[in-house]
């Protein structure tokens, strides 16, 4: 699964339009967003030099960024230009496309991903002109929430979801370090207890907008992933779905075969949107759970 390995250490697939260039940052990632990294893209797209970006997070300060350039602009101009910026804060730069966990649904993950990184660009942007950084995360949330609802899960699917999820990233993160991650589970309990009505009545709110299609704020966002959902279906009828070789069905839960098929995809995919903003162990937690805390 993706979360087992950096992103930048899976292998490329080879894309003359793609380029990939890793950036070590200093300080805080959303100043750093804000004042130079986001310029850099507004002023790249508004030069006609890139069409779409993706980015995501990395610890030690790594943020990846990846650049779709328009047709007629060479790759090589990427590289001098990210270079008056940045100088010597370019760790790696090559051109490739993506990774291969996509490679069968490259069309998907590139639209998902670059609307993912516009939505939470505007999130981001918003939140530091208005001092108010911890409006990001309800956001990050909302998106959560819309993806599962729009890949076909209810209630009791996204609490199963979840719980895959955060089981997962605890494993990986703790390995057999059995006192360190029921510290941390401990620590995430207790947080959210102290924010329990707040965090049930928000997700509450978005799955009835969700339930009565009337979300405005993360409306685009919603589009995008009924579209992704209507696609991934489509493979699956057709047996053009890549299998995970290691994956068991687990018939006590609510959610069918297909679904409990499809979450190492979705697992993958929310994984780099969360890197873009937050602490993935935090909102796993809050959204198992919250989502069936009030029954359905």
């Amino acid at each position: 699964m993706l979360s087992s390995q950096p992103l930048s250490d899976i292998p490329a697939l080879h894309h003359p339009r793609w380029v990939f260039i890793t950036l070590k940052i200093e300080g805080d990632f959303y100043d750093h967003f804000h004042h130079t990294l986001y310029p850099f893209l507004a002023e790249s797209k508004e030069k006609g030099v890139i069409e779409h970006y993706l980015f995501t997070q990395e610890v030690n300060q790594v943020v990846l960024l990846f650049l779709k350039t328009t047709p007629y602009k060479n790759t090589l101009f990427i590289k001098p230009y990210l270079e008056k910026i940045y100088g010597n804060g370019i760790v790696t730069y090559m051109d490739f496309y993506l990774f291969n966990f996509v490679s069968p649904y490259s069309p998907i993950t590139e639209e998902l991903l670059t609307t993912s990184s516009y939505m939470l660009t505007q999130f981001i942007q918003t939140a530091k002109e208005e001092g108010n950084e911890d409006g990001l995360f309800p956001h990050l949330l909302a998106m959560h929430l819309v993806f599962t609802y729009a890949m076909g899960m209810r209630r009791n699917e996204i609490k199963e979801f979840y719980n895959y999820t955060f089981h997962n990233s605890i494993r990986f993160a703790f390995d057999n370090q059995q006192q360190q991650s029921n510290q941390l589970i401990e620590e995430l309990r207790s947080n959210f207890e102290l924010q329990q009505s707040d965090l049930v009545a928000y997700v509450d709110y978005i799955y009835s907008q969700l339930e009565e299609n009337e979300l405005e704020e993360h409306a685009i966002w919603h589009h995008t992933c009924k579209k992704a959902g209507e696609e991934i279906e489509h493979l699956y009828q057709s047996k053009r779905f890549k299998q995970d070789t290691d994956f068991q069905y687990d018939k006590s839960l609510a959610s069918s075969k297909a679904l409990q098929e499809r979450w190492e995809l979705f697992e993958q995919y929310l994984y780099f949107i969360d890197g873009q903003l937050t602490n993935v162990y935090n909102l796993q937690y809050i959204l198992k759970e919250s989502i069936c805390h009030r029954g359905i």
